[in-house]
């Protein structure tokens, strides 16, 4: 190596609040002529027993950070440069440095820096956080304080239909179905703005007129003074699984062939309507059905027929009562009708007459002529029982005396 004099160019670098080294060039190498007292503090060196020693024997692996390509080119072609390195794998020095290189009128290079390390922390945190809501699988969007979106990631873009042009700057409203009251969104809006988080299902309606199931969370975002400035909201379709639920339930509740009531969901009504009865002292009853020569239809034309036949018969049998009625099948081909409340106890031997002569009439089932009848027995609350079982089992009796008598009539429970 030359022989370099070590003489700091007349800059008053302890002034600038930066950390500043100046280097100068010297057979391939470049040769540290001076540092500010904040570069000393910031690097914890001491200055005197680091001038006039090479870059690369304080930094062996300098090439590999960019600095030294950068020093090299500043010092032959002149201007300046601005430059993040990373020193993570240096012993000296740990983390980021901003780096500002440029060329002194002596040919000596000034390199003013400062230690980015949170920043560059704080970036890549961000990086991360962002990345993993532009790829996130739930559907997130955020608004200001006062509702209006300002971000939408690709999974919320994808789920609704719309751009993200077509909505930053909307409000959430837009996606209103109207199948929810405005006290239910007033609940909602209340409780964010309150700063706390809602949880909970909204029907949304989006860009292609289709309504989802959405299962919300909504959370506020507060600043450092601990005010509100934004919200953000994490979203799932669950419309395959409300679906799913529904038609469980469905089927849970409901015959499988007729798709009327079945015993689960019949008894299920008439603990209410006992309920409500018992309240206000109201009157209602029970008819109990069988169909009469059922049999003989399912042994001359096969159960196919049969089954056709019996869901026929629920339509007939519920047109011959009111909407607030319960017509539910028990099995096999008995039905029972819940009258849920009664003027007089005439009333049930008329709608049971009905429901008779309906029976009575042919029924035309794939081309067959099918004639059939019904026995009914009746039940009254409070007349003969107060238990939902013992009303059922005495109604259930008189359909048997009425089916003793030859069939096609009714009788009420004694």
């Amino acid at each position: 190596m030359s022989e370099t004099n070590i003489t700091s160019v007349d800059i008053p670098i302890d002034y600038i609040p930066s950390n500043i080294v100046i280097y100068r060039y010297s057979d391939g190498d470049f040769i540290f002529i001076d540092f500010n007292k904040l570069a000393e503090k910031t690097e914890k060196i001491n200055k005197e027993e680091l001038l006039g020693k090479r870059l690369t024997e304080i930094f062996p692996g300098v090439k590999e950070f960019g600095l030294f390509d950068a020093l090299l080119r500043i010092y032959k072609n002149g201007g300046q440069e601005e430059l993040d390195i990373c020193f993570y794998e240096d012993e000296r020095i740990n983390g980021w440095r901003h780096n500002c290189v440029s060329k002194l009128p002596n040919g000596d290079l000034i390199v003013a820096y400062t230690d980015v390390t949170k920043q560059k922390e704080l970036e890549e945190s961000f990086r991360m956080y962002y990345l993993a809501v532009e790829q996130s699988t739930s559907s997130i969007y955020i608004t200001d304080k006062k509702g209006l979106i300002e971000y939408a990631n690709p999974h919320f873009t994808k789920m609704t239909g719309y751009s993200s042009e077509e909505i930053i700057g909307k409000n959430p409203r837009i996606f209103k179905s109207g199948k929810q009251s405005d006290a239910y969104y007033k609940n909602l809006w209340e409780t964010i703005i309150s700063g706390q988080a809602w949880h909970g299902e909204i029907i949304n309606r989006y860009k292609d007129g289709n309504e989802v199931y959405a299962m919300t969370s909504i959370s506020p975002i507060k600043n450092e003074e601990g005010n509100i400035s934004h919200f953000v909201s994490v979203t799932e379709d669950i419309t395959q699984l409300k679906s799913l639920q529904n038609t469980l339930t469905h089927q849970a509740h409901y015959d499988t062939l007729t798709n009327i009531p079945n015993r689960t969901l019949f008894f299920d009504r008439l603990e209410k309507t006992l309920a409500i009865s018992k309240r206000k002292k109201h009157v209602f009853a029970l008819l109990f059905i069988d169909l009469d020569f059922f049999k003989n239809i399912n042994d001359k034309y096969g159960h196919a027929i049969g089954d056709q036949l019996l869901i026929e018969v629920s339509k007939k049998i519920q047109s011959c009562i009111r909407e607030a009625d319960t017509l539910a099948r028990m099995g096999g081909d008995e039905f029972v009708v819940l009258l849920s409340e009664i003027a007089s106890i005439d009333e049930p031997g008329i709608t049971a007459e009905r429901i008779i002569d309906m029976c009575m009439e042919p029924f035309q089932i794939s081309g067959h002529t099918c004639h059939i009848g019904a026995s009914i027995g009746i039940s009254l609350y409070p007349k003969h029982s107060s238990d939902p079982d013992e009303l059922l089992a005495l109604a259930d009796n008189a359909m048997y005396r009425a089916k003793s008598s030859n069939g096609k009539h009714y009788h009420y429970a004694k």
